[in-house]
């Protein structure tokens, strides 16, 4: 039985690189999507803004 579990072993272990890059890369992937969100999110609240205070500015003077 482990004459047959050590090749497993060693694929397993040949295979924790990759999977450390794929765990590597999902993370900036979410991360790059939780910032673009937060960016869709803010942006429109940001242009409302600078909007809203040229629309005060406009009818103050």
């Amino acid at each position: 039985m482990v004459s047959s579990e050590e090749p497993n072993l060693s694929s397993i272990i040949s295979k924790i690189p990759s999977f450390l890059a794929v765990i590597s890369n999902l993370n900036s992937i979410v991360y790059l999507l939780v910032l673009t969100r937060l960016c869709l999110k803010f942006f429109p609240v940001w242009i409302s803004a600078i909007f809203e205070r040229r629309h005060s500015h406009r009818i103050l003077f």
